[in-house]
């Protein structure tokens, strides 16, 4: 098998493995539009630089997702969603306020906060 038809079966799986997660409940992550990606950022009010910041990858990176010449996947992908979602919550936009929110790591605890409970029971104790 070549790296063209590796490419391609890999891709069939991803496509597959989201599509099955998509019938048990799951998030199904295909499909953000370059579109969807741009008003992610406008509504952040960040710079393609500082977008490609928070997310990890290069500005050319969200340039070429925004311009339809690449697709975002994998982590970048769920963040994006996540971002989404989050963005039409009151309490994520009014964090957005904070000195911190330009640091990649505040913005990723306040997008996963809400995934995890604050309920002091479920920590172990030692």
């Amino acid at each position: 098998m070549g790296i063209r038809e590796g490419r391609r079966a890999g891709a069939d799986f991803s496509r597959a493995f989201l599509n099955h997660n998509a019938k048990k409940g799951r998030p199904n992550l295909l499909g953000i539009t370059p579109v969807r990606v741009r008003r992610i950022r406008k509504t952040l009010d960040f710079s393609q630089e500082d977008f490609a910041h928070i997310l990890w990858v290069t500005w050319t990176t969200v340039n070429r997702w925004e311009t339809g010449a690449a697709e975002p996947h994998g982590i970048h992908l769920r963040i994006l969603h996540l971002l989404e979602r989050q963005l039409a919550t009151r309490s994520f936009r009014a964090s957005l306020g904070d000195p911190r929110a330009g640091d990649p790591m505040f913005l990723l605890y306040r997008l996963l906060k809400p995934l995890y409970p604050d309920d002091a029971s479920t920590v172990a104790r030692r």
